[in-house]
């Protein structure tokens, strides 16, 4: 409590963040700045997280078209962090993951319902990129970002959209 009133304390950092969808213009449009210019693999890997929220948010007006820009926009940057000379393992992995679930998250945008054939579409890629990214030694790439790929592909490996699990953004 913070002095005499009956207001609890609030950790901001620990309150839940919007949904890509609900996420204010204003925020999205700053992250995706503050990103775009960032030629690293790190850098690159954000920007497409930025363009996918992007093209998922609800609080702009725009076509279909112009939001199915976004999402290829996205999938290129993917393509850049991949073929980056110094893409190390962890965003390899992470860029794998999102670039498997940007059709998913297309279908959201055009509010289409997601089949049990998407499930199984995510459940396949994530399986391709697990046997890519084989680590050599134990510690490449990170064992929490494999377990949390091995989570997001058992889920739908139920093939039961209503199950299954997305990834979060770095935001």
């Amino acid at each position: 409590m913070r002095g005499n009133t009956n207001t609890p304390d609030l950790d901001f950092e620990r309150l839940p963040r919007p949904l890509a969808e609900d996420l204010p213009p204003e925020a999205a449009v700053a992250a995706m700045h503050h990103y775009e210019t960032r030629r690293n693999p790190e850098g690159l890997f954000r920007s497409a997280w930025n363009y996918t929220e992007f093209g998922l948010n609800r609080n702009f007006e725009c076509s279909e078209l112009v939001r199915k820009y976004y999402f290829e926009h996205a999938q290129n940057l993917i393509g850049m962090t991949l073929s980056h000379r110094r893409s190390h393992q962890d965003v390899k992995l992470g860029s794998l993951v999102l670039s498997s679930y940007i059709p998913l998250f297309q279908k959201r945008s055009f509010e289409q319902e997601v089949t049990p054939n998407d499930c199984r579409q995510v459940y396949e890629s994530l399986g391709a990129a697990m046997r890519y990214l084989q680590p050599l030694e134990t510690d490449s790439p990170p064992q929490w970002r494999m377990a949390e790929t091995a989570v997001l592909a058992l889920s739908a490996r139920t093939s039961q959209p209503e199950l299954l699990l997305y990834p979060t953004s770095p935001r």
